[in-house]
């Protein structure tokens, strides 16, 4: 599995070519406004555990891929929905039982973007919610299954660069909370995420 470590680095190496290659890019004006956006991502994610709960969930770092469509209102605001699926280690605590094994994880998601220059290269900063759900079959050791589904709410700042008319590419840095109980009964997953889409 490719450690979130992995991502950021190769993320950060991404980010400093786009900045470094691209110095024009800050003074071109942007052609988003009122176009629809499709594009593929993948996102890598910290793991966390969940101590205060009577049934404690450890999940492991977890690479997410998936979809998302988008519009852009004007230039800076833009509004996405996101479709992710992957796969993590969970390790679990219930009932005198000590249980790891593989799980499924899927996310959907609303995000705002918000471009704060009105240039084809330019800082982003989002934020978001959705669910995040995680299910494991532990029966080979436990007898015991795990599955849940969780409200989630995110924030993140990142680059945009539209490369051209139509192909842009994205990198963001998220901080995401995951949970129904209070602050202290929540995961607190950190990560890359990379896009790259087309807009129409």
């Amino acid at each position: 599995m490719t450690t979130l470590k992995n991502t950021g680095w190769l993320s950060s190496i991404v980010a400093s070519a786009l900045l470094a290659a691209t110095p024009l890019a800050y003074a071109e004006q942007a052609t988003r406004k009122e176009k629809h956006e499709f594009f593929l991502t993948a996102q890598s994610i910290s793991g966390d555990t969940n101590p205060a709960s009577s049934f404690e969930v450890e999940i492991g770092d977890t690479n997410f891929f998936g979809i998302g469509i988008g519009h852009n209102f004007t230039s800076k605001v833009n509004a996405n929905f996101e479709l992710f699926i992957g796969d993590t280690e969970l390790a679990t605590k219930r009932l005198g039982f000590d249980t790891k094994d593989s799980a499924d994880a899927w996310s959907l998601g609303v995000n705002v973007d918000y471009n704060i220059l009105n240039t084809r290269l330019t800082p982003v900063i989002t934020v978001g919610g959705g669910w995040l759900s995680f299910s494991g079959d532990f029966s080979s050791n436990s007898g015991a299954d795990f599955s849940e589904t969780d409200l989630y709410y995110t924030i993140g700042a990142g680059v945009r660069w539209d490369v051209t008319k139509n192909w842009f590419i994205k990198v963001l840095y998220k901080t995401t909370s995951a949970g129904l109980g209070g602050i202290d009964d929540r995961f607190q997953l950190n990560g890359i995420s990379l896009n790259l889409g087309y807009a129409y």
